[in-house]
């Protein structure tokens, strides 16, 4: 298939993504003369005609009723009407049954906001609610043009073969412009229509689950949440449906074709990535969304250079692991945590005792009754939400499979780091999706390249504390077994097992791939950087234990910071305090698993509390019972403020600098900025947003959340001093992978499965990666003192006495050349 063809797919492809996604926002205000291609087939038993019509017939029992009901009661109380009012009457209630519907749905949002604004068939009400107001706010504008200049339009219709947002938005600001909503009238507008469907539930509906969507309140023990959560089962008539499920799709997937490399006009706006205009998503995010116009970081050509050539490597689906997944998933089998096709109904159990004593306060019995209520369906929720993640991926999956390859758009935040456009099949996915993406271009297995991914399957089963060496003989000792794994990973499931908890499918595919008949390599070989962060504040301060710890300098083995700050740790337990909490984590220890995701983040500035969440979630005051949270306060203090300074105490000194940098930039009124060794010039301003309370009248709720003040923003001088840390460091860390990147390509090398720290080739092109890597390493740090630069460049911006950072150490920077276990 030519590349013209490819990119004539393409273009049809994101035809489809943008009439799967904003179509539903707007078609219906075109229903009355639908063209052939947007017709559905008339194989429908109703014989419908478009996707928008089926779902008003299908749901628009829950919606309509409901809004019928909200404009009467706009109408007959027109004298005193609120100014959401307006727009609520303006539409007709299919038009709003549709815009809620496409916007309560969880593919509606990019997969980066789940944990944030969308957790399983859940989604915050503040973020449907504004999303729901947007889409409103944009089709009325709309469809007002289109009705006033009717000539215009019908003109532009010849030559316009779909009506994308951006150009809908582009001819309302040409015939009669934008008018402005404000964000809290935004925000009372789409509460309004979200609580039209929600206030009408009643708890007997709930309970026979004839309802589309219901508020919930989530309680995580420190704060409120409130959701609205979609009904599981009318979410699986949609996965069970083909005319349905589309709505289920992401709207950014994958390309079939190379994306058009990105570069910024005479205007300064970037452009690139997905063909259609469309389908273009912001190169450069800035610190706080919203706040685009206050200063954004400036990419440098050297590091867009490095991202178009990163977004050049094209990737195809690995069709064997994908067999293995689709039998895993259908039979419910749960290897590799595949979530089950098949999940029970949510059941809750009731309390049957005395919910108050008599003093009127909550029983304990009561209280712990609700906490196991939350854990189940929080539980649920996730077996549900992956369930759904899985549904979608097999079916990107199978559909990108007719194609030869597919690519992966790429965008920057304001750090300078690298994000994939999808999630899904990207080697920045989950494990499932990093296992199903492989290069689409095969090169045969060296020697050296069989002894790079033997490592890697070593390094999979948790065999990655001895020598190389040591590992390649591991994998020969187990050889036989391997290959029966290859031969049958479903009877043979020693890779379900025993394989690394976050990565059993990719040790999966890189089993298969060294098996394969022919010899030939598809899968990458990923070499991770240890504690990455650490390594970075090592290189700038030349710390010597620092790099030891961390692996910049030559061993015969890989050494273990984790190990050494959970035996700091225990040590400091072993000293004499008086407090009941030192003598019981002293008898249960610290071990290495525990001090791992602490000493991770530290460099990146994880506060007390994230690393007390952490120690919770991952299990490790398990044995605390219901005094965990006791248990992982104490142990969290031991380990930040003790352990891991102990160990590494130049980076906690280089942090702490950094920190009164940004306090120097607080005092002056501005915020940090520096350039990067690839010429970005990052800002690092984030803003305050306004906070705004809005009563949700038939809930009796008051909610309280912030929008971007765009009149006046003002600094946000606390984010900037928490931030700036692990801010500055992911520029570097990006820095070095896109550097390596440049140098690779300049050596012929242009495949790459890059994540950030982690860096991946053709298994015969290892040698020559770590090569680069290494190089590009200690270049940077030869030519480049980042703290000493910043510290110059706030001095003069601020006019204040420079904030020098802490002596440097000893370290010879060049021993990085020598380290092979530095990326292992």
């Amino acid at each position: 298939m030519n590349k013209t063809n490819l990119i004539g797919l393409e273009m049809a492809r994101e035809e489809d993504m943008l009439l799967a996604g904003l179509r539903r926002y707007w078609g219906v205000a075109q229903l009355d003369n639908p063209s052939d291609a947007e017709l559905l087939s008339s194989q429908s038993p109703d014989n419908l005609r478009t996707p928008e019509e089926l779902v008003i017939k299908r749901y628009g029992e829950y919606f309509l009723p409901a809004f019928r009901d909200m404009q009467h009661d706009i109408v007959h109380g027109m004298k005193n009407h609120a100014k959401w009012a307006t727009p609520a009457l303006y539409l007709t209630p299919e038009h709003l049954c549709l815009l809620a519907f496409k916007s309560l749905m969880p593919s509606a949002y990019p997969r980066r906001d789940e944990g944030v604004a969308v957790v399983g068939n859940r989604v915050k009400l503040l973020t449907v609610a504004e999303t729901v107001a947007d889409h409103a706010w944009n089709l009325i504008h709309y469809m007002r043009a289109k009705d006033e200049h009717e000539e215009a339009w019908t003109f532009r219709s010849r030559l316009i073969k779909s009506w994308s947002a951006k150009k809908q938005r582009r001819f309302v600001n040409e015939v009669i412009g934008m008018s402005k909503m404000s964000p809290k009238a935004k925000k009372s507008f789409g509460l309004k229509i979200i609580s039209c469907i929600t206030d009408a539930v009643t708890q007997e509906q709930i309970d026979a689950g004839e309802y589309f969507a219901r508020r919930f309140v989530h309680y995580d023990g420190k704060r409120r949440t409130t959701y609205v959560e979609i009904n599981p089962r009318l979410v699986q008539e949609m996965i069970e449906d083909h005319q349905l499920r589309q709505w289920l799709r992401p709207k950014w997937g994958p390309m079939v074709c190379e994306p058009n490399g990105w570069v910024q006009d005479e205007h300064g706006h970037w452009g690139g990535g997905y063909l259609l205009p469309g389908m273009q998503m912001k190169f450069v995010r800035p610190a706080t969304p919203g706040h685009d116009n206050y200063g954004k970081t400036e990419p440098g050509l050297v590091a867009v250079n490095a991202i178009n050539r990163l977004q050049s490597t094209p990737y195809a689906v690995n069709e064997e692991v994908l067999e293995v997944m689709k039998i895993t998933f259908g039979a419910n089998l749960g290897l590799g945590d595949c979530p089950e096709a098949a999940q029970d109904e949510l059941k809750l159990q009731q309390y049957e005792g005395e919910q108050k004593d008599e003093e009127g306060n909550y029983t304990s019995e009561f209280k712990q009754h609700l906490k196991d209520r939350e854990a189940t369906h929080d539980a649920w929720a996730k077996a549900w939400a992956d369930r759904l993640r899985m549904v979608q991926r097999l079916d990107l999956a199978r559909d990108i499979t007719k194609y030869p390859a597919y690519w992966l758009p790429i965008t920057m935040d304001f750090r300078g780091r690298c994000y994939t456009a999808t999630e899904m099949l990207s080697p920045q996915g989950s494990d499932f999706d990093k296992s199903l993406c492989q290069f689409a271009e095969a090169k045969p297995y060296t020697d050296q390249g069989r002894y790079w991914m033997k490592i890697q399957i070593a390094n999979l089963f948790g065999e990655d504390k001895i020598s190389f060496n040591d590992r390649a003989a591991w994998f020969d000792k187990h050889e036989a077994e391997l290959r029966a794994i290859a031969q049958d990973p479903i009877t043979n499931h020693w890779w379900s097992d025993d394989g690394d908890d976050k990565k059993k499918w990719q040790l999966l595919a890189s089993i298969l791939d060294y098996f394969r008949e022919d010899g030939m390599n598809r899968v990458a070989v990923q070499m991770d950087g240890s504690c990455n962060g650490i390594q970075h504040w090592s290189a700038i301060g030349r710390d010597s234990i620092g790099a030891k710890a961390t692996n910049l300098i030559p061993g015969d083995k890989p050494e273990d910071l984790y190990t050494e700050v959970a035996n700091f740790g225990t040590g400091l337990l072993a000293e004499s305090r008086e407090n009941d909490w030192h003598k019981a984590w002293r008898e249960q220890g610290i071990s290495r698993k525990c001090a791992k995701r602490p000493c991770m983040t530290y460099p990146y500035g994880v506060t007390l509390r994230g690393c007390v969440d952490s120690l919770k979630k991952d299990g490790m005051c398990d044995w605390a019972g219901d005094n965990k949270a006791q248990a992982a306060q104490y142990i969290g203090r031991i380990l930040m403020e003790e352990a891991i300074p102990g160990v590494v105490s130049a980076s906690y000194k280089f942090m702490a600098w950094a920190k009164d940098i940004a306090k120097q930039a607080n005092e002056a009124s501005t915020y940090v900025e520096w350039v990067t060794p690839l010429g970005t010039l990052v800002r690092h301003n984030y803003y305050v947003e306004e906070r705004v309370a809005l009563d949700v009248e038939a809930q009796n709720i008051r909610l309280v959340f912030e929008i971007p003040n765009l009149e006046s923003a003002r600094l946000s001088t606390k984010e900037m001093v928490s931030g700036i840390a692990p801010n500055f460091v992911h520029s570097l860390d990006a820095s070095h992978m896109l550097a390596t990147i440049n140098a690779m390509w300049a050596n012929g090398l242009q495949h790459f499965s890059m994540i950030h720290d982690s860096f991946g080739c053709h298994a015969s092109d290892v040698d020559e990666m770590q090569r680069h890597i290494r190089e590009q390493f200690v270049r940077m740090y030869t030519l480049f003192d980042p703290a000493t630069l910043m510290a110059e460049r706030m001095a003069d911006k601020t006019g204040l006495e420079p904030v020098l950072p802490p002596s440097h150490g000893s370290l010879d920077i060049n021993l990085v050349l020598q380290a092979p276990y530095f990326f292992a």
